[in-house]
């Protein structure tokens, strides 16, 4: 699975690398935790329910007054077998 995030904060938290990378490695986790639950590929509107109620204590925690979360592609990507294997 393929998924692209965006995020919308405020602008001078935007320019502080430190926060985006804590960002990045949270909504990763949440992610991978979550698609692991699933029978099947979740949509892109459950991830982006899923990702703005997780990271509420991410935006609570450093006072940020705005955080949006856009899932801007959600693609399946059915694995190809290996050339020469019989499966």
């Amino acid at each position: 699975m393929r998924t692209t995030v965006h995020f919308e904060l405020p602008v001078d938290l935007a320019r502080q690398p430190y926060h985006v990378e804590q960002l990045n490695r949270i909504t990763e986790t949440i992610m991978l935790r979550f698609v692991v639950t699933k029978s099947e590929p979740p949509k892109r509107e459950e991830i982006e329910d899923l990702l703005e109620t997780c990271l509420v204590q991410f935006q609570d925690e450093r006072q940020i007054p705005i955080l949006r979360v856009l899932v801007a592609s959600n693609i399946h990507v059915t694995p190809e077998k290996p050339k020469g294997v019989n499966v």
